[in-house]
């Protein structure tokens, strides 16, 4: 199926999956990975760890701290769009434990699981669109390889997604974007026609050492380690983020 990424495809391959037998789902599907672990199943075994970041600690701070929301107040609401399994809303409700921490997902195992594993967090079963951004206003809003972002190179759908976010931020309030930079499907690809199309929004891009590498050396190190893995040796190692915010508000 083209443009599989649609919510109204995804909520139709939702619904397929969570009407299914778990033993009989393909771990190669995050929908799959999401119904077993829902039933009970085996947390290995169901394949999770392919679509979720299950130890996302560390880059979860990296990402905030260089979005420039670890000075200063820290964020009273905060929403994880795409938010799967839950585990970076749970890292997020650690390291902002004073906010109001929000993960939504269109997969409703995946967060039949999440509130039943994470606490200090609230989520919701719901498709994300520009036609209906979720509700609520937020200081803080990550997308942790949020799938509208990472499978199109369509500008135009890009610049809706993020005008539909936008539209939910708090006074002063800021949109964090992280997923893999190259991908030439991306919000990657298509960057300065986004910002074109958004002249009411300003964009920052900064650089984040490579979580992995950060987890085990120090900060120094990592970045240093982060550098040459990207120029010298041409593997994505510094991870770019995009924080985006109204202008003037």
């Amino acid at each position: 199926m083209t443009e599989w990424w649609r919510p109204e495809h995804l909520a139709e391959a939702e619904r397929r999956s969570r009407e299914s037998d778990p033993d009989a789902t393909t771990v190669e599907s995050d929908f799959g990975s999401y119904r077993r672990i829902a039933a009970g199943g085996d947390l290995v075994a169901s394949g999770l760890a392919l679509h979720n970041d299950l130890d996302p600690g560390t880059k979860v701070e990296l990402v905030a701290r260089r979005a420039g929301l670890m000075r200063g107040s820290a964020p009273s609401s905060v929403l994880d769009a795409g938010c799967g399994a839950g585990y970076t809303t749970a890292a997020l409700a650690r390291l902002f434990p004073s906010a109001r921490v929000t993960g939504v997902d269109i997969s409703h195992d995946a967060v039949a699981y999440a509130r039943a594993t994470h606490s200090g967090a609230d989520f919701r079963a719901e498709a994300i669109s520009p036609s209906s951004p979720p509700e609520g206003t937020f200081d803080a809003v990550f997308c942790f390889e949020f799938y509208p972002f990472t499978r199109n190179a369509d500008a135009a759908e890009q610049a809706g997604y993020l005008r539909a976010f936008a539209s939910r931020l708090a006074p002063g309030g800021r949109i964090v974007v992280y997923q893999t930079w190259r991908n030439p499907n991306s919000l990657g690809a298509v960057y300065r026609e986004v910002r074109a199309a958004l002249p009411d929004l300003a964009f920052r891009k900064r650089l984040t050492a490579h979580p992995r590498l950060a987890a085990r050396l120090p900060i120094a190190l990592a970045w240093a380690a982060s550098w040459a893995g990207t120029v010298l040796a041409r593997r994505d190692w510094l991870k770019p983020i995009v924080v985006v915010t109204r202008r003037g508000g």
